[in-house]
């Protein structure tokens, strides 16, 4: 990203973005969005055919049919149309940015990644803007790190267990609890452990 069309009223500026971090700074698309800009890419073509050399190269990537850029209030209109007809609940085009700062965060994606693709001049701008995000992303870590540590359920921990099956004590097949602990040390809180050893 290199420029922005900045917009005064109804009248609007192409200049350089507002940040020095913003400046050059590369937005990574996923696969199904970049799958999507070849259609684009030759639908655009076909009007530049179309309009011959009254076509007005911009070298912005989305424009008007005949290559102008596009409006700031037209995008906005455009998006709010389609928002209605998907009956979604009123949001502003902006609010994407804030939705996949969102989603970013609670798919765990690192602070100063969020940060950069953001382009902001530092990380504590990203961390202040969306701290109330952070809770809910800390929880979910929380909650998702717990839940790999097992647990025992404490209603069945005292409940009478049937003895296991095991062979007699004639040194051919295995140990009994009593001669078997002292030896190998073994703490009694792991009864149900079951340990073999072949005979000498």
């Amino acid at each position: 990203m290199r420029r922005q069309i900045v917009q005064l009223g109804h009248a609007t500026h192409l200049g350089p973005v507002k940040t020095a971090s913003g400046h050059d700074r590369v937005v990574d698309l996923d696969e199904a969005t970049i799958g999507a800009l070849p259609n684009h890419q030759l639908r655009q073509q076909q009007q530049r055919d179309e309009w011959g050399t009254a076509w007005i190269d911009s070298g912005h990537v989305f424009t008007k049919e005949d290559g102008t850029p596009l409006h700031p209030e037209t995008v906005t209109k455009r998006f709010r149309e389609l928002s209605d007809a998907a009956g979604l609940r009123p949001v502003r085009l902006h609010d994407l940015r804030h939705r996949q700062t969102s989603l970013m965060l609670a798919a765990g994606v690192p602070m100063a990644v969020v940060s950069k693709r953001l382009g902001h001049s530092s990380l504590a701008i990203t961390s202040d803007t969306y701290s109330h995000l952070l809770e809910v992303v800390g929880q979910q870590a929380a909650t998702a790190a717990a839940a790999l540590v097992p647990r025992v359920d404490r209603r069945t921990q005292n409940e009478p267990r049937s003895a296991p099956n095991r062979p007699a004590d004639t040194g051919e097949s295995g140990i009994d609890a009593g001669h078997g602990v002292g030896r190998l040390g073994i703490e009694p809180r792991t009864r149900g452990l079951k340990v073999r050893c072949s005979a000498d």
